[in-house]
């Protein structure tokens, strides 16, 4: 069993929105034998700093993930009430972390597939990317993509998500 806290600043570019999002989670992993590993988790979406007039947009998630052996990980999230808005919303994702050699680093690559959003619609995203552990911190360099477009009265807007490059540090406590 375990729990977990994650935070970050949000901009969804409205007036009165949120501008911090705090993700509470808590779930179970274990193997289902030798060959797959099962991780089932409960995430709450919470959001602060909106203006009263803005609403309530917290909500949960069911996470799911199966890895099967060193190979691929698959994974199915869930929500009836994206947004605290009464939508369902569906993600799937394939994808994993496979060690080069004895170099220390990994090779990660991923791509997934959400279903239900509004206005956005079905859309898939990718990366790909390298990761390496340096004393406890694990330091990689991803390429993010996704096919997102949002058509409105006729007109299509690229969503800033896309095609992005992160170099990232995590360190475990």
């Amino acid at each position: 069993f375990y729990t977990g806290a994650w935070a970050s600043n949000v901009n969804y570019g409205d007036v009165g929105g949120p501008d911090l999002e705090l993700d509470l989670y808590a779930g179970w992993n274990g193997d289902l034998g030798e060959f797959v590993n099962f991780d089932a988790m409960l995430v709450a979406y919470t959001y602060m700093g909106a203006d009263d007039s803005y609403g309530n947009s917290n909500y949960a998630e069911l996470i799911t993930k199966f890895a099967f052996g060193d190979y691929v990980t698959l994974t199915a999230a869930y929500t009836n009430n994206y947004g605290n808005a009464d939508i369902d919303v569906t993600y799937l994702n394939l994808g994993n972390s496979w060690e080069l050699g004895t170099s220390g680093i990994s090779l990660d690559a991923a791509i997934g597939r959400s279903f239900g959003y509004p206005v956005i619609g079905d859309y898939t995203d990718w990366t790909v990317g390298l990761s390496r552990d340096f004393a406890g911190v694990n330091l990689g360099l991803h390429y993010y993509g996704t096919d997102i477009s949002v058509n409105i009265l006729g007109q299509n807007y690229d969503i800033t998500a896309s095609d992005t490059i992160v170099f990232s540090a995590k360190y475990d406590f």
